[in-house]
């Protein structure tokens, strides 16, 4: 015997538009996130060009391929975001050279975060007042 949920229509109607709206977000940040990969991978030089300028073309083959750099941009593109869904965002080449991306944005985050947890409390005070 399993247990057997009833939703009324107008239940289903919100469950139905939940999930679509969800997936329509989905897309939405997968579409964002290559259109800012792809431009950054279409400007002039590259990462390596920059931080190398002292290696030769074998030191400078070698980390691109390590970079990811020599695929072409969607398969750049995929390979990054399996990364990055595995929690893998890279090292930082520019802030702490050679630091994990995602150690170095934790502290940000938070502090996001706790912005954005003020803002709703205060947001849920005022409508409470006004109300």
């Amino acid at each position: 015997m399993g247990i057997q949920v009833s939703l009324s229509a107008s239940h289903k109607t919100t469950l139905k538009w939940i999930v679509g709206r969800s997936l329509r977000s989905i897309g939405l940040l997968i579409g964002a996130s290559f259109i800012v990969y792809a431009t950054l991978r279409s400007t002039p030089g590259d990462m390596v060009s920059l931080i190398g300028m002292n290696l030769d073309e074998s030191m400078k083959a070698s980390l691109r391929r390590e970079f990811g750099l020599d695929l072409g941009i969607v398969l750049g593109y995929i390979q990054w975001m399996f990364q990055a869904l595995q929690g893998n965002l890279g090292k930082s080449t520019t802030f702490q050279p050679g630091a994990d991306v995602a150690e170095l944005a934790v502290p940000a985050f938070l502090v996001t975060l706790s912005l954005a947890l003020l803002t709703l409390l205060i947001g849920m005070f005022l409508a409470f007042l006004l109300t």
